[in-house]
C-alpha cells in the first residue's frame, strides 16, 4: 500500500512572514507608483563562493568563471587585473593571505580596471570560529573591504570545499553561492549560482538554495597546479 507522502511546513516566523511578503499578487495590490528616472542596474561585482565536494569541479569553476569575465570586460574595453593564490599558466599577479586585504585596499576606487581575485582553499585562510590572532585580524581587514568591492570594481572568486566552514561573518558578504558538481556523464561541470537570499547553511556546514541560473560548461583554458597545497 502507497504511503501518503506528508508535506513539511515551516513553522519559522520569518520564513512565513518572507512568504507573505513575497507574494506577487499582494505586493502589486500594495505598489505605488512614482516619477523620476530609473536606475542603473549594478555590476555583480562581489564575493562569489565556489563549493562542492572533493574532485566536484570547484577551482576549475572559478578559473572557467574567471575567463567568462575576463572575455566579457575586455570585449567591453576595461583592462583586466587577474590576481590568484595558485599557480596559474596564463599572466597574473601573486596574491597570500599576508597582503590580501592591502591589495584590494590599495585599489583606486576612481581606476577602470577590473580586478578579479581568485581564493582557493578560501576556509584555510578565513575559517570559522577560529582562535588565531594573525586569522582573525585578517578577517577583520578583509570585511572593512568586502562590502565595498562594487567601488573598487573587484570580483572575488573564493574556492572552499564546505561553505559552513568559512567565517559567518566572511561568508554572510557572499553575493552567490555556486555549488559545483560533475554532469552525469562526468564529462562537464554544472554550476547552480544561488543568490544571497536564497543561501541556507545550518551549524553542519550544509548548504542549499534555489538557484537563480545554472551554468553547463567544459574544462577552463586555463590550467593550473592541482597538487599545489594553499599555506598560511
Amino acid at each position: 500500500m502507497r504511503r501518503k507522502q506528508e508535506s513539511v511546513i515551516s513553522l519559522d516566523p520569518i520564513a512565513l512572514n518572507k512568504r507573505h511578503e513575497d507574494g506577487i499578487f499582494g505586493r502589486f495590490l500594495k505598489t505605488r507608483h512614482a516619477g523620476g528616472k530609473k536606475i542603473k542596474p549594478n555590476l555583480p561585482f562581489g564575493l562569489y563562493v565556489f563549493c562542492g565536494e572533493q574532485g566536484g569541479g570547484k577551482t576549475l569553476s572559478a578559473i572557467w568563471y574567471m575567463e567568462k569575465l575576463k572575455k566579457h570586460y575586455e570585449k567591453k574595453g576595461f583592462k583586466v587585473n587577474v590576481w590568484s593564490n595558485t599557480p596559474l599558466s596564463m599572466k597574473c599577479y601573486r596574491v597570500g593571505f599576508s597582503d590580501v586585504y592591502q591589495k584590494i585596499f590599495d585599489i583606486d576606487e576612481s581606476n577602470n580596471d577590473i580586478n578579479i581575485f581568485i581564493l582557493d582553499e578560501l576556509q584555510v585562510y578565513f575559517p570559522r570560529d577560529t582562535k588565531n590572532k594573525a586569522k582573525l585580524e585578517v578577517i577583520s581587514q578583509m570585511l572593512d573591504v568586502m562590502g565595498q568591492l562594487r567601488k573598487r570594481r573587484v570580483f572575488v572568486l573564493g574556492v572552499a570545499q564546505i561553505f559552513g566552514r568559512v567565517d559567518k561573518s566572511f561568508r554572510e558578504q557572499a553575493l552567490f553561492l555556486i555549488n559545483c558538481k560533475k554532469s552525469f556523464t562526468k564529462r562537464k561541470l554544472i554550476n547552480d549560482f544561488i543568490p544571497a537570499s536564497e543561501i541556507l547553511c545550518d551549524d553542519l556546514g550544509r548548504w542549499s538554495g534555489n538557484p537563480r541560473y545554472i551554468w553547463k560548461h567544459g574544462l577552463p583554458t586555463t590550467k593550473f597546479d592541482t597538487r599545489f597545497i594553499i599555506r598560511v
